[in-house]
């Protein structure tokens, strides 16, 4: 494959991932299944592997889509006719970037990519584990406040829309007033354990929760101490 050729397939490849990558993330029979109704499955960094078949033997050329719709192609400065840096999102099964190219998602999984134009057919892989499983896309989003008790004491209730918690894609969360929970915070990032059941702020194991219920519109978590949960506070999703 000569390089103009090879250029050319690579610029429709980088367009093709981004499309493949937003449409399946979910899964081989180890992952949770296909969901192409949640974008940030595929966030992260995609390493190119093979175009029509023909394998590339190295680990240089990749596009990287984050939480925020913005990508960057690599290397720099790359002559494949896409932009080294742009926006991209997901419409239906087909992956947008710039507002302008759609390409049709033909396979997404944890760890592989597939993306077909009217020509190619071009594989990526991921780099790196999928942050977003189906717990983690259930957290994102806006949270107000609605009931708080602490050990035996009563339940206290609320309808304050000043009292929340917003948990972003990009892993940092802000809370509003800083004493909403027994560990006070105000920002930082957030992550969860191994399996997914507790909730940690700002990786500190003095600062996690666990996780008691999560629905579409219901979080309810419980401040560990020493293991134990010590206080419960329920949210309603709101954003």
């Amino acid at each position: 494959m000569n390089m103009k050729f090879y250029s050319a397939l690579f610029v429709a490849c980088l367009a093709a991932c981004l499309s493949f990558s937003f449409a399946s993330c979910g899964g081989d029979d180890d992952d949770e299944g296909t969901d192409l109704s949640s974008p940030y499955q595929l966030v992260g960094k995609w390493i190119l592997e093979s175009v029509d078949g023909e394998k590339l033997k190295d680990s240089k050329h990749y596009i990287v889509l984050d939480a925020n719709y913005k990508y960057e192609v690599f290397p720099k400065g790359n002559p494949f006719g896409i932009r080294d840096t742009g926006s991209w999102k997901l419409d239906n099964q087909n992956l947008v970037f710039n507002n302008s190219s759609t390409f049709h998602i033909d396979k997404l999984t944890a760890t592989t990519l597939v993306v077909s134009s009217e020509s190619q057919n071009i594989v990526f892989q991921r780099e790196g584990n999928n942050p977003y499983n189906s717990t983690t896309l259930k957290l994102i989003g806006k949270w107000e406040e609605r009931t708080y008790q602490f050990h035996g004491d009563p339940k206290e209730t609320f309808n304050d829309s000043r009292r929340y918690l917003i948990l972003n894609a990009d892993f940092s969360f802000e809370v509003n007033p800083y004493n909403l929970f027994e560990a006070e915070k105000r920002g930082g990032k957030w992550s969860l354990n191994d399996n997914n059941s507790i909730l940690i702020f700002n990786n500190d194991e003095d600062d996690s929760y666990k996780i008691l219920q999560l629905t579409e519109t219901t979080l309810q978590l419980g401040w560990l101490e020493m293991g134990d949960v010590i206080e419960k506070t329920t949210f309603e999703r709101v954003e």
